[in-house]
């Protein structure tokens, strides 16, 4: 007589919404997912369910099916929300999603690279959605597919910014009277999108003194390289780096301005010959194009002065005071890899994302590359050895208490230049 295995599970386990019939919750790949089928097409999509997998008994099955059942009654309700719209008129009932997304945005004000960034979100919306798709037919099912299949692979931190988009566009529409509820509130935020945020909130890294000086004589030095490196034995070329290469990281690290602030882009000039007051080395910066939108009034660092007068001398004249002090270039990224790896700071790798900062002050637990914006971290970090606290911030253009700035008053232009000329030199060529 023949042995039989274990009688084999076979609970035909689901829940049924308006619009959809939720399977049984399974583990796959260390997480809860579910199957469910759209009554109407067929159609069988995958969702990653938040409850985490445990060591308990189940695995917290139990846990997994409650969400599910939570699912289901969230498509419900936001299906009979739908049927009870009759006291709304037909007009608010026809607004049309890509309607609310145009109307929502014109309603900001914002800086125009914060409205930029906006705006390419609003046309990915209208994307993933549709933009004739009406407002009342969006529900809390539909914005789920784009967190569990759309954004699946983003970060957390992306995961998170477009929930608090969705929530405030949804919030406009209420106050439109379009429609009664907010369908992204249920949404929950997952502990591993919070964790991926804090992950990305790293603290930057920061040069040491002697690592500026060997990055700065990296940027001046000729070096070797060839231009067909995947061609075996082909020829090599001695290059001299670009000047815009040198006075871009000089500058950077000799006043902790933010890259936005040095070089042009679309909505910020760059530094330019009319921010400088070269017969009296200051800085000014109107707030418009300050981060913190507080105006920068800075004394430079001596080296620093030193420079730009010298290059004022070889121009013949201080050029004209809308022209930007680094020439353009074409790809400083690309160039601020290179002179790294010149430099010894950072191993050299195909990808950047794979490359290593060496210097003293890396991160060992989370070793990583070093970025543009690593540089202010250094040129911060200098000055905050430096100076004293308060002096420290007014440099770097930090925000201050009033108390701070009621004694600031009484420091003059001399006062914070002895304090910059106390960060060590670079010991440029």
């Amino acid at each position: 007589m023949s042995k039989r295995g274990p009688k084999k599970n076979t609970e035909n386990w689901s829940v049924e919404s308006a619009h959809y019939v939720f399977r049984k919750p399974f583990i796959k790949k260390n997480k809860w997912v579910c199957n469910r089928r759209n009554k109407l097409t067929g159609k069988v999509s995958q969702l990653t369910l938040q409850t985490l997998v445990t060591r308990t008994k189940g695995n917290g099955v139990t846990a997994a099916r409650r969400e599910v059942h939570e699912l289901a009654a969230n498509d419900t309700l936001d299906f009979e929300a739908g049927r009870s719209d009759s006291q709304v008129s037909r007009s608010l009932k026809e607004i049309t999603f890509g309607d609310i997304l145009d109307k929502w945005i014109v309603t900001l004000e914002v800086a125009p690279n914060t409205l930029q960034t906006y705006t390419r979100d609003v046309e990915h919306y209208k994307k993933l959605l549709g933009p004739q798709t009406k407002v009342r037919e969006i529900t809390f099912g539909i914005l789920m597919d784009l967190f569990s299949i759309h954004w699946r692979g983003r970060t957390g931190r992306t995961k998170i910014k477009h929930l608090g988009l969705l929530k405030r566009i949804f919030e406009f529409a209420i106050d439109l009277g379009v429609v009664e509820h907010n369908p992204a509130s249920r949404i929950r935020i997952q502990k591993k999108w919070r964790d991926e945020l804090n992950a990305g909130s790293e603290v930057g890294q920061a040069l040491t003194i002697k690592e500026g000086r060997k990055l700065i004589a990296a940027c001046q030095a000729k070096y070797v390289t060839s231009f067909r490196p995947d061609v075996k034995g082909a020829k090599e070329t001695e290059v001299t780096p670009p000047d815009s290469l040198f006075l871009f990281i000089f500058i950077s690290l000799r006043t902790g301005l933010r890259m936005g602030n040095i070089l042009p882009t679309e909505h910020k000039p760059g530094l330019l010959w009319g921010h400088v007051d070269i017969d009296k080395g200051m800085i000014h910066i109107p707030r418009e194009l300050m981060k913190n939108r507080i105006p920068l009034n800075v004394p430079m660092h001596d080296e620093l002065w030193s420079v730009l007068k010298e290059r004022v001398k070889a121009i013949g004249g201080i050029p004209s005071p809308s022209e930007t002090i680094v020439p353009p270039v074409r790809d400083i990224r690309k160039s601020f890899r290179s002179v790294m790896v010149r430099a010894g700071l950072a191993t050299k790798s195909k990808k950047w994302e794979d490359s290593i900062f060496t210097g003293e002050l890396a991160d060992k637990l989370n070793p990583r590359n070093f970025r543009i914006h690593d540089l202010r971290h250094s040129a911060c970090a200098w000055i905050d050895d430096s100076t004293s606290f308060t002096t420290a911030k007014i440099l770097k253009g930090d925000s201050m208490r009033a108390s701070d700035t009621r004694y600031l008053r009484h420091k003059s232009a001399e006062d914070l230049r002895k304090q910059i000329n106390m960060v060590p030199d670079l010991k440029i060529n």
